[in-house]
């Protein structure tokens, strides 16, 4: 309920006149409508200036969606504000602190995604301190036009930021201190296939397999929802990589399948199997399909692919779709800058999950960075930073590497710490040759899965200072120089993976009916996306 309170006001005029006019209560916003419900206070329309600090009672300051809110002084909320930015909010140049700032939620409904923005249009540059003990998620964009903005973080829970286009999502610098956590998520982890029937209406749905995919490589599916299912065939066996089970309807007409996937898993594409049993009934395939994602959308979820009367790929009596990629529209980008200064303290950590690279620029501190499955994790400038990267705690059942790009465009040398990340790739993401530096600043072994030249400059390995440095790499292609200025470098060979995307196997005729040997295999073999074995590693 709005609460609203009279303030008469008394003037005198003429001899002894007086006139009585009424107010609401104090004015914290002009240029708006805004509510005060409970402890909620919604700007709900318009472009408003906040002018005075928010009230006491108040706990959220909720923006709604299509309207605006400048701040007009700083410190404008109590240290217990919760901000949730469905419209734009305009920092302004002001400083403040609130207790988080998000959008994935509106209190009401748990499942909306709504494009939210932080803006400052001043010149003047504006810090947003965190202070909450509760997770932070905003799904929206920072920009500064052309004010910098520096994000504080106290958080004992993850930070959560994804930026809309990597043309309009930046800020200047983020300063993680205390016990803070960091991710960066610029992938949908939620989508949506709706089903057409069958070509024959009259049969349910069958399914045996929907892989999410990310480079055309499975990624983990955490859960999954169908809006009818039949006993014995559940959902969940549509992700349990297995040929012989599957999922089928209760009842006939379009179905819905809606998956999420794992923390932080990157994904840009699907592939659909279906089961057409051992009399190879394919009367129970969809028709077609619509996918949907749920990120920054007006919508909630985002159309990202369509197919009609498809056609299914078969290969060696296998049939599935093609691996199918998302259209570009559901990939958000890096909601950095190339010159966003990160600092990480000594007690920090953050995790980075993205489809395309996400370049910064300098980064200092000591809090530890880890690189999820197939992200890149491009830094202009390691010169200040003393922390360890580390690869996926998931990479080590996946293909996919993580990889830490260097550049020369700072320094020619860039020094890195990497710990039991053999999975984890560093590559040279310029244009001018670079080199690993190894120093006496960053102790314990180097373990690296790969090392490797970019696609325009060559990856070097320099070691300084008198103490010993271990490396361990399965992968060494780099083609730069190696220079060792003092102490030991120690290089150890790590066996080999293997990297391909089929499996062949030859098995034996045999004749017989005693049970003896009833299957048997002649061959075992590994195939590229081409159809070539893959010799095994010696």
């Amino acid at each position: 309920m709005n609460m609203k309170a009279i303030r008469m006001a008394v003037a005198m005029i003429g001899m002894g006149t007086m006139l009585c006019t009424f107010a609401d209560d104090p004015v914290y916003i002009t240029g708006a409508e805004y509510t005060i419900d409970n402890d909620v206070l919604t700007v709900t329309s318009g472009d408003g200036l906040l002018v005075a600090q928010t009230p006491s009672t108040v706990v959220h300051l909720k923006i709604a969606e299509g309207a605006s809110l400048k701040l007009g002084i700083d410190n404008p909320f109590g240290a217990k504000h919760t901000l949730l930015v469905f419209g734009t909010l305009d920092v302004n140049g002001k400083t403040f602190s609130a207790l988080r700032i998000g959008n994935a939620t509106d209190m009401t409904n748990v499942d909306r995604s709504i494009y939210g923005r932080v803006i400052n249009t001043s010149s003047t540059g504006s810090a947003i301190t965190l202070t909450s003990s509760s997770s932070s998620y905003y799904w929206g964009t920072f920009e500064e036009l052309p004010g910098k903005i520096e994000i504080v973080s106290c958080l004992d829970k993850p930070f959560n930021i994804t930026g809309l286009a990597a043309s309009s999502a930046s800020f200047s610098s983020i300063n993680m201190i205390g016990a803070s956590q960091f991710q960066v998520l610029d992938n949908p982890n939620w989508v949506k296939f709706v089903f057409q029937p069958p070509v024959d209406a009259t049969k349910p749905m069958r399914l045996g397999e929907i892989s999410m995919t990310y480079k055309g490589v499975p990624v983990t599916i955490a859960s999954a929802t169908a809006s009818s299912t039949s006993q014995d065939s559940s959902v969940e066996n549509l992700f349990d990589r297995r040929a012989n089970t599957y999922w089928q309807a209760t009842s006939t007409g379009e179905q819905t399948i809606t998956l999420s996937t794992a923390d932080l898993a990157a994904i840009d594409g699907y592939r659909i199997t279906p089961f057409d049993g051992t009399d190879q009934d394919t009367s129970y395939r969809p028709s077609g399909w619509d996918v949907y994602v749920k990120r920054v959308d007006n919508n909630g979820w985002l159309l990202v692919d369509s197919r009609y009367n498809y056609q299914w790929y078969s290969r060696q009596k296998t049939t599935s779709s093609t691996n199918i990629l998302f259209s570009a529209e559901s990939r958000p980008g890096n909601p950095f800058n190339g010159n966003t200064a990160i600092s990480l303290g000594e007690n920090t950590s953050s995790r980075f999950s993205s489809t395309e690279p996400l370049a910064f620029g300098a980064l200092t501190g000591a809090g530890d960075i880890s690189i999820e499955d197939g992200s890149t994790f491009a830094a202009s400038d390691l010169s200040g930073y003393t922390g360890t990267f580390t690869a996926s705690t998931r990479a080590a059942a996946t293909y996919l590497r993580g990889s830490l790009a260097l550049s020369s465009s700072v320094h020619a040398e860039q020094p890195v710490s990497i710990t039991s990340a053999q999975n984890l790739a560093i590559v040279n993401g310029g244009s001018e040759t670079v080199s690993v530096l190894l120093d006496d600043t960053r102790a314990g072994e180097h373990l690296f899965g790969k090392l490797s030249d970019g696609e325009n400059g060559q990856l070097g390995l320099v070691k300084r200072g008198s103490g010993e440095r271990v490396i361990e790499t399965e992968d060494a292609s780099y083609t730069g120089p190696t220079v060792v200025h003092g102490g030991t470098l120690t290089v150890a060979r790590k066996r080999a993976s293997v990297t391909a995307r089929y499996i062949r196997i030859t098995p034996l005729t045999v004749s017989g009916s005693d049970g003896t040997y009833p299957w048997a295999m002649h061959e075992f073999q590994l195939l590229d996306a081409n159809g070539n074995a893959v010799a095994w590693p010696s």
